[in-house]
């Protein structure tokens, strides 16, 4: 998510159609956000922007962050980048890029369409030998549903995310489709995947 919110702000996380389909509201939210959020070991992602190299986002096995059990996703196959877990109450990120969150950042799929949702975010971090604690709140709406069209493919019932402007940074949209994830957070967007031991190019 846009860096993660370009890192907590530096320490102080194609058009879509006009017609929304809705998600059977008897299906569970933790059922509909594993959807969105495939992660079995090995599941790859390969993402590309015009300002920076591939990136590669691999799942990696299982590990533990402050006391919860979350798949561990590597960057670029040898970096340990992020921690990040489903339940009913949607997608969890506990850590990311040097980042200790708790509460975690969340995503909730079971959200009203158009409603704000005021996500709070502790974060902890170490650098230097200077401890650092702070919790923000990030205004997030879930906008509905689109069509989108990556480099990896066209994808219809795409949900678009929308974080609104706040202090900390400007308003931006990110995609994710259902059995891939995240196709687009306009600053890189979905190359090629391979999910579920299928190709998505």
């Amino acid at each position: 998510m846009k860096a993660l919110i370009i890192i907590i702000a530096t320490l102080n996380l194609a058009g879509c159609s006009s017609s929304d389909k809705s998600i059977d509201p008897s299906v569970q939210a933790e059922k509909i956000t594993a959807e969105y959020f495939p992660m079995a070991n090995g599941d790859t992602w390969y993402y590309s922007s015009s300002a920076e190299p591939l990136m590669i986002w691999s799942v990696s096995g299982d590990t533990l962050i402050n006391g919860v059990t979350c798949k561990k996703i590597m960057q670029d196959l040898n970096h340990y980048y992020m921690a990040c877990r489903i339940d009913s109450e949607g997608y969890k990120i506990y850590f990311r890029d040097g980042l200790s969150f708790n509460p975690p950042f969340v995503i909730g799929f079971n959200w009203e369409k158009g409603k704000q949702y005021n996500v709070s975010v502790g974060f902890h971090a170490k650098y230097g030998g200077t401890e650092m604690h702070d919790t923000i709140s990030i205004p997030m709406e879930f906008v509905g549903y689109c069509s989108k069209t990556v480099h990896a493919g066209s994808f219809n019932n795409v949900v678009k995310m929308h974080y609104i402007t706040c202090d900390l940074f400007d308003e931006y949209y990110e995609y994710y489709a259902k059995g891939i994830g995240l196709l687009d957070e306009e600053d890189y967007a979905l190359d090629s995947a391979f999910i579920g031991g299928s190709w998505y190019k």
